[in-house]
């Protein structure tokens, strides 16, 4: 108390400015490198305490769920990993990757065109389903070149 304010009063206010500084560098990254703050989230959130974390669970579950349905675990270990292979179902695909960027498209020979952009690409990448037994089945993907 040499310079008359009590060291509590001083240790409350370091604190805030503090806490101030913390909430302050949280807001600007969450609101500005949300894709960044999301993939640490994804590394660190394994029991899902965040909606980020909670929903990456609720897709591995969803993937594991899909042995139920004759998927065998090589394919669903490509998907957990976020990669697809030919003969992916259109639900497969979107547990995969997510929902693509606008909705699919037909073209003329009926297949369902997805649209989806990796990796901070400003090409697109298309992926192509064809209906079998009204399945939508991946059938081809390719890169734009544009």
């Amino acid at each position: 108390m040499a310079s008359g304010i009590p060291s509590s009063i001083i240790f409350f206010v370091k604190l805030l400015v503090v806490v101030l500084l913390l909430g302050g560098a949280f807001f600007y990254i969450s609101t500005n490198h949300k894709e960044e703050l999301d993939k640490f989230y994804l590394k660190v959130d394994s029991w899902g305490f965040t909606s980020v974390g909670k929903a990456e669970i609720e897709r591995k579950a969803a993937i594991d769920a899909l042995a139920d349905e004759g998927v065998l675990f090589p394919q669903r270990e490509a998907l957990v990993n976020k990669t697809v292979f030919l003969g992916a179902t259109a639900k497969m695909v979107t547990l995969a990757l997510g929902k693509p960027v606008a909705e699919p498209t037909t073209n003329a020979s009926g297949q369902q065109i997805w649209v989806y952009y990796f990796n901070d690409y400003d090409r697109p990448t298309f992926l192509y389903f064809e209906n079998r037994n009204n399945v939508w089945i991946l059938s081809k993907a390719e890169k734009s070149s544009r």
